[in-house]
């Protein structure tokens, strides 16, 4: 849990499964989660591709 003004880090690993030279591509969402409304946003979209090899 971060607090205002603080920062960290995210580590994510995408594990790619299927036949070589695949082409594979996503979103990955950062969203958060203020547990005292219960609510979240989406802060922001991460587009990915890579060719798997």
């Amino acid at each position: 849990m971060l607090d205002p003004g603080e920062t960290g880090t995210i580590t994510v690993t995408i594990t790619p499964r299927g036949p070589r030279g695949t082409v594979v591509s996503g979103v990955l969402y950062l969203d958060d989660f203020n547990e005292f409304s219960g609510t979240g946003d989406e802060l922001r979209a991460f587009p990915y591709t890579y060719t798997i090899g």
